[in-house]
This record gives structure tokens, sequence and C-alpha cells, in this order.
């Protein structure tokens, strides 16, 4: 499989390949998942509306729940209806990240008339079906060689 970015992107190419997902730092860290396409939505929400005069504001693209890194797992385990294996992974730069990180999307909303529409469980499963479409598609398939042809004899 091609590189893959993102925590529950990765942990799905992990969990299809048959390997482990790597869990690094605390997997009881919550954090704000947001889906892709929910991304691209507000995107281009924003590149469409009219830019307001010398008011510049920041705008969090987000889910705005929270979900731990642990819940990702189980909810990944739920869509396979397997187990998965997991490693932990401690790292020095872990430690200093927060345990808590969900964004206030309230000016997404009111700015540009968006939220999200793929909640964590619909974005796995959509993100469980892509791969193993792509996995199925770059993986090569078993040549089979096919039977002669029958012989005819002439009368």
């Amino acid at each position: 499989m091609g590189a893959q970015q993102g925590f529950i992107s990765i942990a799905i190419a992990a969990a299809l390949e048959g390997k482990p997902i790597r869990l690094l730092g605390d997997p009881d860290n919550i954090r704000d998942f947001v889906h892709r396409d929910d991304v691209a939505t507000a995107l281009l929400n924003a590149a469409m509306e009219k830019p307001i005069s010398g008011d510049f504001k920041i705008i969090n693209i987000g889910s705005g729940v929270g979900t731990s890194v642990r819940e990702i797992v189980r909810l990944i385990e739920l869509e396979l209806g397997r187990k998965v294996e997991t490693v932990h992974e401690y790292h020095k730069e872990a430690l200093g990240l927060p345990a808590y990180s969900v964004l206030n999307i309230s000016r997404a909303r009111d700015l540009l008339g968006w939220t999200p529409q793929i909640d964590v469980r619909a974005g796995i499963r959509r993100g469980l079906k892509e791969q193993a479409e792509t996995i199925k598609k770059t993986t090569p398939q078993t040549a089979q060689t096919p039977a002669p042809a029958p012989h005819k004899l002439r009368a």
C-alpha cells in the first residue's frame, strides 16, 4: 500500500494487512478526528465565502467530538468483526502532547454554514472499504494456467 497519513488510515492499513497497530503515547488521550471529505467540504465552503474586509478569523475544522485512540482501535475491531493486535510505543516527544484536544467548530458552523457529516465510525467503515478495495487492486493475483483445449480428431 502507498503512504498513509493520519492515525485512523494508518491503523486501518495495519489491521487489513495483519500487522499490529502502533499506539504512540497514551491510547486514552482524546483527539478530534474528522473525515477528509468533511474537511474538503469545509474548504470549499470557505473558498466560496465573500472575504470579510480586514477582519481575519481563525476557523477550526474538526468533528467537535472527542474520541480516544483506544476507542478508534475498538471501532476498527467492531467493523472487522475481529480483534487486532496493538503495540504500545512510548516516545519522549509524546510526553508533551495534551491528554485532551477537541476543537470548537462553532465558527465553521456560524461563518461557513458547515458541520461535519461523517461520524468517526462511518469514517472508519468507509476507510476499511476503500483500503480493502485498494489492496485487492494492487495485490497480484495468482495466475492460473488455462486447461489445454481438447484436440479434435479428423475423421
